[in-house]
Protein backbone atom coordinates (compact mmCIF):
# COMPACT_ATOMS: atom_id res chain seq x y z
CA UNK A 1 0.00 0.00 0.00
CA UNK A 2 1.08 3.55 -0.94
CA UNK A 3 -1.33 5.24 0.97
CA UNK A 4 -1.36 3.68 4.73
CA UNK A 5 0.87 2.20 7.49
CA UNK A 6 1.41 0.10 9.72
CA UNK A 7 3.86 -0.86 12.93
CA UNK A 8 4.36 -3.96 14.95
CA UNK A 9 5.39 -3.67 18.63
CA UNK A 10 6.93 -6.95 20.15
CA UNK A 11 5.06 -9.02 17.35
CA UNK A 12 7.02 -11.95 15.08
CA UNK A 13 5.86 -13.38 11.95
CA UNK A 14 6.07 -16.66 10.79
CA UNK A 15 7.50 -17.32 7.33
CA UNK A 16 4.52 -19.42 6.41
CA UNK A 17 2.70 -15.51 6.66
CA UNK A 18 3.95 -14.40 3.80
CA UNK A 19 2.65 -13.27 0.78
CA UNK A 20 5.01 -14.59 -1.20
CA UNK A 21 2.88 -15.89 -4.77
CA UNK A 22 4.94 -13.52 -7.22
CA UNK A 23 7.92 -12.42 -4.47
CA UNK A 24 9.66 -13.94 -1.97
CA UNK A 25 12.67 -13.53 1.14
CA UNK A 26 14.70 -16.33 1.86
CA UNK A 27 15.85 -17.11 5.67
CA UNK A 28 19.09 -15.47 4.68
CA UNK A 29 17.30 -12.48 3.12
CA UNK A 30 17.90 -13.34 -0.60
CA UNK A 31 14.84 -11.85 -2.84
CA UNK A 32 13.51 -14.11 -5.30
CA UNK A 33 10.68 -13.92 -8.05
CA UNK A 34 9.38 -16.29 -10.21
CA UNK A 35 8.60 -12.85 -12.79
CA UNK A 36 12.09 -11.91 -14.09
CA UNK A 37 11.10 -8.45 -15.45
CA UNK A 38 11.15 -5.84 -12.83
CA UNK A 39 8.31 -3.95 -15.27
CA UNK A 40 6.65 -7.33 -15.42
CA UNK A 41 6.28 -7.85 -11.83
CA UNK A 42 5.13 -4.76 -11.09
CA UNK A 43 2.17 -5.08 -13.40
CA UNK A 44 1.30 -7.99 -12.29
CA UNK A 45 1.29 -6.56 -8.92
CA UNK A 46 -1.04 -3.90 -9.42
CA UNK A 47 -3.13 -5.83 -12.06
CA UNK A 48 -5.60 -6.40 -9.15
CA UNK A 49 -6.52 -2.93 -9.30
CA UNK A 50 -7.59 -3.50 -13.13
CA UNK A 51 -11.18 -4.36 -11.61
CA UNK A 52 -11.66 -1.93 -9.13
CA UNK A 53 -11.17 1.02 -11.91
CA UNK A 54 -13.72 -1.27 -14.03
CA UNK A 55 -16.14 -0.51 -10.99
CA UNK A 56 -15.09 3.03 -10.74
CA UNK A 57 -15.52 3.48 -14.38
CA UNK A 58 -18.97 1.97 -14.37
CA UNK A 59 -20.43 3.57 -11.37
CA UNK A 60 -19.28 7.07 -13.05
CA UNK A 61 -21.43 5.70 -15.81
CA UNK A 62 -24.32 5.12 -14.12
CA UNK A 63 -24.27 8.33 -11.61
CA UNK A 64 -24.33 9.70 -15.52
CA UNK A 65 -27.50 8.13 -16.47
CA UNK A 66 -29.33 9.24 -13.40
CA UNK A 67 -28.07 12.76 -13.56
CA UNK A 68 -29.02 13.03 -17.36
CA UNK A 69 -32.41 11.00 -16.77
CA UNK A 70 -33.43 13.34 -13.66
CA UNK A 71 -32.24 16.51 -15.47
CA UNK A 72 -34.03 15.83 -18.90
CA UNK A 73 -37.49 14.70 -17.11
CA UNK A 74 -37.39 18.00 -15.17
CA UNK A 75 -36.62 20.19 -18.56
CA UNK A 76 -38.95 18.86 -20.40
CA UNK A 77 -42.44 20.02 -17.70
CA UNK A 78 -40.37 22.69 -15.76
CA UNK A 79 -41.49 25.94 -17.44
CA UNK A 80 -39.85 28.96 -17.59
CA UNK A 81 -41.07 32.80 -18.38
CA UNK A 82 -44.54 32.11 -19.40
CA UNK A 83 -45.12 28.07 -20.88
CA UNK A 84 -42.22 27.35 -22.78
CA UNK A 85 -40.47 24.36 -20.70
CA UNK A 86 -36.69 25.01 -20.22
CA UNK A 87 -35.58 22.22 -22.40
CA UNK A 88 -36.89 24.21 -25.41
CA UNK A 89 -33.27 26.63 -24.47
CA UNK A 90 -30.26 25.60 -26.39
CA UNK A 91 -28.16 26.76 -23.58
CA UNK A 92 -30.39 23.57 -22.02
CA UNK A 93 -29.83 21.01 -24.91
CA UNK A 94 -26.31 21.61 -25.00
CA UNK A 95 -25.57 20.90 -21.50
CA UNK A 96 -27.82 17.88 -21.42
CA UNK A 97 -27.83 16.46 -24.63
CA UNK A 98 -24.15 15.63 -25.18
CA UNK A 99 -24.10 14.16 -21.72
CA UNK A 100 -26.53 12.09 -22.66
CA UNK A 101 -24.62 11.01 -25.40
CA UNK A 102 -21.62 10.45 -23.22
CA UNK A 103 -23.16 8.42 -21.21
CA UNK A 104 -24.42 6.35 -23.99
CA UNK A 105 -20.72 5.98 -25.31
CA UNK A 106 -18.73 5.22 -21.91
CA UNK A 107 -21.48 2.46 -20.90
CA UNK A 108 -20.84 0.72 -24.58
CA UNK A 109 -17.41 1.14 -24.07
CA UNK A 110 -17.36 -0.19 -20.77
CA UNK A 111 -19.39 -3.05 -21.86
CA UNK A 112 -16.34 -4.22 -24.27
CA UNK A 113 -13.94 -3.59 -21.49
CA UNK A 114 -15.53 -5.78 -19.28
CA UNK A 115 -16.05 -8.37 -22.16
CA UNK A 116 -12.35 -8.49 -23.40
CA UNK A 117 -11.54 -8.43 -19.39
CA UNK A 118 -13.45 -11.52 -18.94
CA UNK A 119 -12.06 -13.84 -21.78
CA UNK A 120 -10.69 -16.92 -20.98
CA UNK A 121 -6.99 -18.13 -21.29
CA UNK A 122 -6.41 -14.11 -21.40
CA UNK A 123 -2.19 -13.88 -22.75
CA UNK A 124 -0.51 -11.24 -21.60
CA UNK A 125 -0.83 -8.64 -24.54
CA UNK A 126 -4.90 -8.71 -24.13
CA UNK A 127 -3.76 -7.93 -19.79
CA UNK A 128 -2.04 -4.98 -21.28
CA UNK A 129 -4.99 -3.69 -23.47
CA UNK A 130 -7.18 -4.72 -20.47
CA UNK A 131 -4.80 -2.27 -18.12
CA UNK A 132 -4.49 0.69 -20.98
CA UNK A 133 -8.58 0.74 -21.53
CA UNK A 134 -9.31 0.04 -18.23
CA UNK A 135 -7.07 2.95 -17.02
CA UNK A 136 -8.67 5.75 -19.85
CA UNK A 137 -11.80 4.87 -19.38
CA UNK A 138 -11.62 5.29 -15.56
CA UNK A 139 -9.77 8.50 -15.59
CA UNK A 140 -12.46 9.71 -18.77
CA UNK A 141 -16.06 8.80 -17.29
CA UNK A 142 -15.16 9.58 -13.59
CA UNK A 143 -14.03 13.52 -15.37
CA UNK A 144 -17.24 12.79 -17.50
CA UNK A 145 -19.16 12.38 -14.45
CA UNK A 146 -17.78 15.40 -12.57
CA UNK A 147 -18.53 17.95 -15.56
CA UNK A 148 -22.29 15.74 -16.70
CA UNK A 149 -23.67 15.76 -12.72
CA UNK A 150 -22.70 19.66 -11.97
CA UNK A 151 -24.61 20.51 -15.21
CA UNK A 152 -27.46 18.50 -14.43
CA UNK A 153 -27.32 20.01 -11.14
CA UNK A 154 -27.37 23.62 -12.55
CA UNK A 155 -30.00 22.97 -15.20
CA UNK A 156 -32.25 21.85 -12.26
CA UNK A 157 -31.96 25.38 -10.84
CA UNK A 158 -32.44 25.52 -6.95
CA UNK A 159 -34.24 22.07 -7.34
CA UNK A 160 -30.38 20.62 -8.13
CA UNK A 161 -29.47 21.38 -5.14
CA UNK A 162 -32.04 19.53 -2.90
CA UNK A 163 -30.71 16.37 -1.48
CA UNK A 164 -33.90 14.59 -2.28
CA UNK A 165 -33.24 15.17 -6.00
CA UNK A 166 -30.16 12.69 -5.47
CA UNK A 167 -27.67 14.57 -7.90
CA UNK A 168 -25.91 16.91 -5.21
CA UNK A 169 -25.29 13.75 -3.22
CA UNK A 170 -23.79 11.86 -6.20
CA UNK A 171 -21.57 14.68 -6.50
CA UNK A 172 -20.66 14.67 -2.98
CA UNK A 173 -20.17 11.06 -2.58
CA UNK A 174 -18.42 10.65 -6.03
CA UNK A 175 -15.78 13.25 -6.28
CA UNK A 176 -13.22 10.99 -4.64
CA UNK A 177 -13.27 8.61 -7.49
CA UNK A 178 -11.14 10.78 -9.57
CA UNK A 179 -8.20 9.72 -7.81
CA UNK A 180 -9.20 6.81 -5.91
CA UNK A 181 -8.24 3.71 -7.50
CA UNK A 182 -5.71 5.86 -9.27
CA UNK A 183 -5.08 9.17 -9.93
CA UNK A 184 -6.99 10.09 -13.43
CA UNK A 185 -3.85 12.30 -14.84
CA UNK A 186 -1.60 8.88 -13.80
CA UNK A 187 -4.45 7.05 -14.94
CA UNK A 188 -3.93 9.06 -18.69
CA UNK A 189 -0.04 8.42 -18.90
CA UNK A 190 -1.19 4.68 -18.37
CA UNK A 191 -3.00 5.49 -21.90
CA UNK A 192 -0.55 7.50 -23.63
CA UNK A 193 2.88 6.12 -22.71
CA UNK A 194 2.45 2.10 -24.32
CA UNK A 195 1.66 4.46 -27.62
CA UNK A 196 4.47 6.38 -27.26
CA UNK A 197 6.58 3.81 -26.75
CA UNK A 198 5.43 1.93 -29.73
CA UNK A 199 5.89 5.17 -31.71
CA UNK A 200 9.50 5.04 -30.44
CA UNK A 201 10.11 1.57 -31.76
CA UNK A 202 8.50 1.98 -34.78
CA UNK A 203 10.20 5.49 -35.80
CA UNK A 204 7.05 6.86 -36.07
CA UNK A 205 8.05 10.40 -34.96
CA UNK A 206 7.19 12.82 -38.02
CA UNK A 207 3.60 14.34 -37.76
CA UNK A 208 0.83 12.82 -39.51
CA UNK A 209 -0.57 14.53 -42.38
CA UNK A 210 -4.09 15.95 -41.61
CA UNK A 211 -7.34 14.18 -42.91
CA UNK A 212 -9.18 15.91 -45.97
CA UNK A 213 -12.39 17.13 -44.09
CA UNK A 214 -15.53 18.33 -46.23
CA UNK A 215 -15.98 21.32 -43.19
CA UNK A 216 -20.05 21.11 -44.24
CA UNK A 217 -19.93 18.11 -43.92
CA UNK A 218 -18.82 16.16 -40.45
CA UNK A 219 -20.40 13.21 -40.29
CA UNK A 220 -19.15 10.07 -38.92
CA UNK A 221 -16.50 9.13 -41.36
CA UNK A 222 -15.18 12.81 -40.92
CA UNK A 223 -15.09 12.38 -37.04
CA UNK A 224 -13.75 9.30 -37.35
CA UNK A 225 -10.65 10.53 -39.34
CA UNK A 226 -10.45 12.96 -36.93
CA UNK A 227 -10.24 12.11 -33.95
CA UNK A 228 -7.47 9.36 -34.89
CA UNK A 229 -5.38 11.97 -36.11
CA UNK A 230 -5.49 13.73 -33.19
CA UNK A 231 -4.43 10.71 -31.37
CA UNK A 232 -1.37 9.90 -33.93
CA UNK A 233 -0.13 13.54 -34.13
CA UNK A 234 0.18 13.97 -29.90
CA UNK A 235 1.49 10.29 -29.80
CA UNK A 236 4.29 11.52 -32.67
CA UNK A 237 5.11 14.83 -31.42
CA UNK A 238 5.20 13.84 -27.59
CA UNK A 239 7.91 10.56 -29.19
CA UNK A 240 9.76 12.99 -31.17
CA UNK A 241 10.51 14.75 -27.81
CA UNK A 242 11.45 11.41 -25.85
CA UNK A 243 13.52 10.44 -29.09
CA UNK A 244 15.19 13.36 -29.64
CA UNK A 245 16.39 13.38 -25.92
CA UNK A 246 17.24 10.00 -25.65
CA UNK A 247 20.77 10.31 -27.26
CA UNK A 248 21.42 12.14 -23.78
CA UNK A 249 21.12 8.65 -22.29
CA UNK A 250 17.88 6.83 -20.24
CA UNK A 251 17.74 9.80 -17.45
CA UNK A 252 17.45 12.40 -20.09
CA UNK A 253 14.36 10.75 -22.42
CA UNK A 254 12.75 10.50 -18.93
CA UNK A 255 12.80 13.64 -18.32
CA UNK A 256 11.66 14.78 -21.75
CA UNK A 257 8.84 12.59 -21.14
CA UNK A 258 8.28 14.31 -17.90
CA UNK A 259 8.53 18.22 -20.04
CA UNK A 260 6.06 16.78 -22.13
CA UNK A 261 3.17 15.56 -19.27
CA UNK A 262 0.71 18.52 -20.43
CA UNK A 263 0.27 16.69 -23.60
CA UNK A 264 1.06 13.45 -22.55
CA UNK A 265 -2.68 13.36 -20.40
CA UNK A 266 -3.69 14.79 -23.99
CA UNK A 267 -3.13 12.27 -25.79
CA UNK A 268 -4.62 9.85 -22.90
CA UNK A 269 -7.75 11.97 -23.58
CA UNK A 270 -7.56 11.77 -27.49
CA UNK A 271 -6.97 7.81 -27.33
CA UNK A 272 -10.30 7.56 -25.21
CA UNK A 273 -12.11 9.22 -27.54
CA UNK A 274 -10.63 7.64 -30.78
CA UNK A 275 -11.62 4.43 -28.94
CA UNK A 276 -15.03 4.95 -27.30
CA UNK A 277 -16.31 6.84 -30.85
CA UNK A 278 -15.35 3.56 -32.73
CA UNK A 279 -16.70 1.11 -29.85
CA UNK A 280 -20.25 3.53 -30.20
CA UNK A 281 -19.66 2.79 -34.16
CA UNK A 282 -19.32 -1.10 -33.95
CA UNK A 283 -22.39 -1.60 -31.32
CA UNK A 284 -24.49 -0.20 -33.47
CA UNK A 285 -24.18 -2.57 -36.27
CA UNK A 286 -25.66 -5.56 -33.77
CA UNK A 287 -28.03 -2.85 -32.58
CA UNK A 288 -31.82 -3.87 -33.04
CA UNK A 289 -33.40 -1.96 -36.98
CA UNK A 290 -35.54 0.57 -35.38
CA UNK A 291 -32.74 2.10 -32.96
CA UNK A 292 -29.84 2.11 -34.95
CA UNK A 293 -30.82 5.31 -37.19
CA UNK A 294 -31.61 7.23 -33.21
CA UNK A 295 -28.21 5.45 -32.09
CA UNK A 296 -26.35 6.79 -35.40
CA UNK A 297 -27.13 10.41 -34.30
CA UNK A 298 -25.95 9.43 -30.48
CA UNK A 299 -22.77 8.31 -31.64
CA UNK A 300 -22.29 11.23 -34.21
CA UNK A 301 -22.98 13.84 -31.55
CA UNK A 302 -20.98 12.55 -29.35
CA UNK A 303 -18.07 12.40 -31.37
CA UNK A 304 -18.43 15.87 -32.73
CA UNK A 305 -18.77 16.83 -29.11
CA UNK A 306 -15.26 15.22 -28.78
CA UNK A 307 -13.84 16.90 -31.78
CA UNK A 308 -15.33 20.49 -30.38
CA UNK A 309 -13.69 19.89 -27.06
CA UNK A 310 -10.25 19.26 -28.48
CA UNK A 311 -10.87 21.96 -31.63
CA UNK A 312 -7.29 24.15 -30.27
CA UNK A 313 -5.49 20.74 -32.20
CA UNK A 314 -7.46 20.46 -34.62
CA UNK A 315 -6.85 24.17 -35.91
CA UNK A 316 -3.10 23.78 -34.77
CA UNK A 317 -2.39 21.47 -36.81
CA UNK A 318 -4.36 22.09 -39.70
CA UNK A 319 -6.70 19.41 -39.59
CA UNK A 320 -9.35 21.82 -39.40
CA UNK A 321 -9.60 25.33 -41.04
CA UNK A 322 -10.73 28.18 -39.19
CA UNK A 323 -14.01 28.41 -41.26
CA UNK A 324 -15.38 24.67 -39.95
CA UNK A 325 -15.50 26.22 -36.51
CA UNK A 326 -19.18 27.65 -36.70
CA UNK A 327 -20.63 24.85 -38.99
CA UNK A 328 -19.41 22.10 -36.09
CA UNK A 329 -21.21 24.48 -33.41
CA UNK A 330 -24.42 25.09 -35.64
CA UNK A 331 -23.83 20.57 -36.24
CA UNK A 332 -23.91 20.00 -32.70
CA UNK A 333 -26.74 22.07 -32.14
CA UNK A 334 -28.65 21.04 -34.69
CA UNK A 335 -28.43 17.40 -33.01
CA UNK A 336 -29.18 18.50 -30.06
CA UNK A 337 -32.34 20.23 -31.56
CA UNK A 338 -33.04 16.78 -33.30
CA UNK A 339 -33.21 14.76 -30.16
CA UNK A 340 -34.68 17.14 -27.95
CA UNK A 341 -38.14 17.79 -30.43
CA UNK A 342 -41.23 17.32 -29.82
CA UNK A 343 -40.81 17.52 -25.95
CA UNK A 344 -37.79 15.81 -26.42
CA UNK A 345 -39.50 12.10 -27.28
CA UNK A 346 -36.31 10.63 -28.47
CA UNK A 347 -34.28 11.58 -25.43
CA UNK A 348 -36.21 10.48 -23.20
CA UNK A 349 -37.29 7.40 -24.70
CA UNK A 350 -32.94 7.05 -25.02
CA UNK A 351 -33.28 7.73 -20.50
CA UNK A 352 -35.76 5.10 -20.52
CA UNK A 353 -33.61 2.73 -22.16
CA UNK A 354 -31.28 2.74 -19.73
CA UNK A 355 -33.62 0.64 -17.20
CA UNK A 356 -33.31 2.78 -14.47
CA UNK A 357 -36.36 1.57 -11.79
CA UNK A 358 -38.01 4.92 -9.86
CA UNK A 359 -37.00 2.87 -6.92
CA UNK A 360 -33.10 3.67 -7.43
CA UNK A 361 -34.16 7.07 -9.21
CA UNK A 362 -36.23 8.54 -6.22
CA UNK A 363 -35.76 12.27 -7.65
CA UNK A 364 -39.07 14.25 -7.17
CA UNK A 365 -38.95 15.75 -10.05
CA UNK A 366 -38.05 13.29 -12.05
CA UNK A 367 -40.76 11.54 -11.04
CA UNK A 368 -43.47 14.14 -10.45
CA UNK A 369 -45.39 16.81 -12.28
CA UNK A 370 -43.51 20.18 -11.61
CA UNK A 371 -46.93 21.73 -10.37
CA UNK A 372 -47.47 18.78 -7.84
CA UNK A 373 -43.95 19.41 -6.47
CA UNK A 374 -44.65 22.88 -5.82
CA UNK A 375 -47.99 22.29 -4.60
Amino acid sequence: MDNGQIWFDHVRIPREGLLDRYASVAPDGTYSSPIPSPTQRFGTMVSGLTTGRMLIAQAAVDACKMGVTIALRYAVQRPQFGDAPIAVYVTHQRRLIPALATAYAMHLAMGQCKALAARPGATPDVAKQVHVLSSGLKAAATWHRVRILQDCRECCGGMGFLAANRIGPMINDMNVDVTFEGDNTVMMQQVAKPLVDDAIKGRAVRAPTPPRVNATDLGPGCVAALLAWRQQALTAEVAAEVSNAAGGGAKAAAAAFDASLDQVVSLGWAAVDATTFESFRDEIKSAPAAWRATLSTVALLYGLSRVEAGLQSYLAGGALPGAAVAPLRKKINALCGQLSANGAAQALALCDAFGIPDHLLQAPIALQSWRTIQG
